[in-house]
Order: C-alpha cells, then structure tokens, then sequence
C-alpha cells in the first residue's frame, strides 16, 4: 500500500490497492485470525480501525483455548452483537497475555527458589494470604487460642471485608496490582497490561502459612522468607462447616459443598452423600477395597479412587446419587484434580498421572511423572504440579500428556501443595516448606532483563 495505507488507516493508494480498513469487516477478520497472538497484539496497536478488529473477542476466545488457558477461554461472555463484545475481546485479549507473561515465564525457568525450616514435625498444609503488614504482626503476636477466634476476622479485614480494610490483590498478580512485563518484547504494551498503582497506606503484602503434624502454624513472609512467628494451630474440625454429628461418620476422605457433604462410609468402601442438614441422600457402592480419596467436581459429579486400583465417577443429583462411570488404572489412585466436567487427573500409587474425560467416559491417556506415589496434586493454570513420596515436585500438561519441567530440592516425601500462577509451595516430610516463585526485575532497573535463576 501507499505510506498511508500501510498503517491500514489511510486511504486506498492511487494506483486503487486497498487497505485492510478498506476491507469488508468479516474479511479483515479472517485475515487477522491467521496471525499469532503475538503479532496480533501487535497489530492492534498500528490504528483505530486495526485496534477494533484485533480486539474481536471471538479472536481471542479461539487463541485462549488452543492455548490451553480453560479460565479464560471458558468465561462465558455477551454475544458478538450486543453492547459490550468490544469489553469482552479486550478483557480475553489482557487475560491471554497474562497467562502467557507467566507460562513464557515458568518454562524459561526464570523463578526463584527459597527453603523455609523452622517445623519440627511433617507440614500437612500450605497457604497464601494477602494481608496488609500491620495485620500479619498481629496475627503473629497472638498467642494462645485468642488467634483461633480473630483468624477469620484479621483475614476479612486484611481483604477488604471490614470497614477500612486493605483491598484484596487481584488473582494472579504479585504485589497488589504490579504491571506484569516481560522484558525486552514490548508485549505488555500489546496486551494492555495495567500500569502499576501506587501504593496505598497499608500494602497488601503476601505471606505463606505452613501447618505442622506438631500442631504448629507458621507466618512466614513471601518477599524474603522470613519467619515472622509461630501460632498455636486451632482444631482441624473447629475449620469445618457446624454440621449435625450424625452426618460426619467415620473418619476418612470426604469434600463438601454448600449443597453436599461427600465422606467415607464406616466400611471404608462406600461412598455417602449428606445434604447440609443432616439428610443421608444415599451410599454409593462400587468400591471394592478401601477409598482413599473423595473429591467434588462440576455439574453434580463426584470422583473416588482408592486400593481397588479403580476410579469412580457419581452423580449426586436428585433425588439419588448414582455411579456415572467406572474405570480401571492399574494401581491405587492416591489423589484426584477436576480441571473441568470433561478433565479430570488422577495420581496413581506407581507414579503415573492419568486424565480421563468423565463426560464423555473415557481415558484420555497417562504419563509416568513421578518414581514413587503421587501425594498431592493441583492446577497451575491449565497445567497440573505434582508431589510425590519421592520429594520431587513435577509440573506436566495433561492435554499433551508431557512433562515440562521438575522442581527439586525436597530430601522426604511432599504432603501438600498450594498454588497460583506465580508461585508454587510445597510442604514435606523433610520439615520445610519450598517456594518457587517467578520474578523479574522491576521496571526502569539497570540492564532491563530478568534476573538469573538461582
């Protein structure tokens, strides 16, 4: 085109060749879906007219999902022609690049790692909260049971959920509100990422809580790991929804909902399913040996798997809970993760990770992660971590049934996991909690490129 048209704003050139502009709308946007994101999101910044077309929701909507990015793909939005599609492309347009920031980020294996000691037993949990600083030293000055009753009150006023409280950090963004950059290819600026805000009187910092098999609770700070105290650990039931006794049973794997509460029978082999108030809507037997994990998932389905070496599928819909599907894996599954109503992972005793399509009652494949029994499984964005007895921390993509990279340093089995798109902690036999955590150089810094690994 002319020296105008080449932006694609200008007008057609004399010699009548045309601009994407110039095009009609529904043949620019076939044009444009050729192009990967990248230069898409680079292309939307050439023109007013570029702007609008590269900002197509369903553009972007087919980029989230054949990148695997579930969240972002599968929020429902308004239709093409309503009020508000343009608001819809761009906040699918900023969420890719969010995600993309992040997984650029975790397979260059750009993190850091840190080691936190100080329990003397097992850590059986781990945890992220976002509270502002004065708040933290609060909650580690308490001593005695006087934490157990201000727990949930310092947390809702560290998240905004009191008068004057801090406002909560959006998911996924370190610091409360830090612009995400990824150095030295101009994509934040193509994706629209937020300019970082100034701070507000009380930061919203965030801080790891680690629980020990001593009956031990942890603060400890992400910036620097340091330890900011030890708390008395209240009761696990005290943590538990009030529910009538009769419905609790035997102790034993059990998920809940609003609606639902999943448990272990006494037999150790069905699975019972109680409404809120007490009701048994019914026990579900299948299971052979005893059942080790419950898990709730979408649309109504419950997943079991135990010794039996055998995975269980349930509706618990009204007015009977039912089996769904049933499907053998060749060794006792130890943990299960619902992605969605058509992904569900399972860790296996042998170290495989199996995904299955529970919708459409199928196995979709496995891969051999780990060198001794899955322990604890959980999402990272469309991926899944991994622990397992043999200490190492494994992070795979299901859909392709690859292994992307390991996170070693645990010398004892990993009990538990906690994770978010830009850290991922660990608790295990060994005593400590691992952090690893992506980050860069803040903006304007010397040189502009991220730092080493370390």
């Amino acid at each position: 085109g002319t020296e105008r048209g080449a932006g694609g704003g200008g007008a057609a050139g004399a010699a009548g060749q045309s601009t994407l502009a110039d095009l009609p709308e529904g043949v620019g946007l076939r044009v444009l879906e050729q192009l990967p994101p990248e230069a898409l999101a680079a292309a939307s910044m050439a023109c007013r007219s570029w702007r609008r077309l590269g900002g197509d929701a369903l553009l972007w909507r087919r980029h989230c999902e054949a990148a695997g990015f579930v969240g972002a793909a599968g929020a429902a939005g308004p239709a093409p022609a309503s009020p508000g599609f343009e608001d819809e492309g761009s906040r699918l347009k900023q969420e890719f690049g969010r995600r993309w920031i992040w997984r650029r980020r975790w397979l260059a294996g750009r993190w850091r790692s840190l080691c936190l000691g100080a329990h003397s037993d097992w850590v059986i949990s781990v945890g992220l909260l976002h509270w502002p600083r004065d708040v933290a030293e609060r909650a580690a000055a308490a001593l005695g049971p006087e934490w157990a009753a201000n727990f949930v009150m310092w947390g809702e006023e560290g998240t905004g959920g009191a008068e004057g409280g801090a406002e909560k950090a959006p998911e996924g963004e370190p610091g409360g509100g830090a612009a995400l950059r990824e150095p030295n290819t101009g994509m934040e600026a193509g994706f629209g990422a937020r300019e970082e805000e100034a701070a507000s009187p009380r930061e919203v910092q965030e801080f790891i809580v680690s629980i020990g098999d001593e009956q031990e609770c942890f603060l400890w700070s992400l910036r620097d790991g340091s330890c900011l105290g030890s708390l008395p650990c209240p009761d696990a039931a005290s943590l538990l929804p009030e529910r009538q006794q009769s419905s609790l049973g035997s102790q034993g794997a059990f998920d809940f909902s609003d609606e639902v509460l999943c448990q272990v029978g006494e037999d150790g082999q069905t699975v019972e399913v109680w409404r809120a108030g007490g009701e048994l809507l019914g026990a579900l037997e299948g299971h052979t040996r005893r059942v080790d994990v419950v898990e709730m998932g979408p649309r109504g389905l419950v997943a079991s798997g135990g010794k039996d070496a055998c995975l269980h599928v349930w509706r618990v819909e009204s007015p009977r809970p039912r089996l769904h599907h049933a499907a053998q894996t060749g060794a006792s599954v130890k943990c299960i993760l619902w992605r969605s109503a058509a992904s569900l992972v399972a860790g296996l005793y042998d170290g495989r990770l199996a995904h299955f399509d529970p919708l459409g009652r199928q196995e979709l494949g496995s891969l051999q992660a780990h060198g001794g029994p899955v322990m604890c499984i959980q999402a990272l964005e469309s991926w899944v971590v991994s622990g397992s007895r043999d200490g190492s921390v494994v992070v795979t993509c299901p859909d392709t049934l690859t292994q992307l990279f390991c996170l070693e340093g645990h010398t004892g089995p990993v009990c538990c996991l906690f994770c978010t798109p830009y850290c991922v902690l660990s608790g295990s036999k060994d005593k400590t909690v691992r952090v690893w955590e992506v980050r860069s150089r803040p903006a304007g810094a010397e040189g502009g490129a991220e730092e080493a690994p370390e």
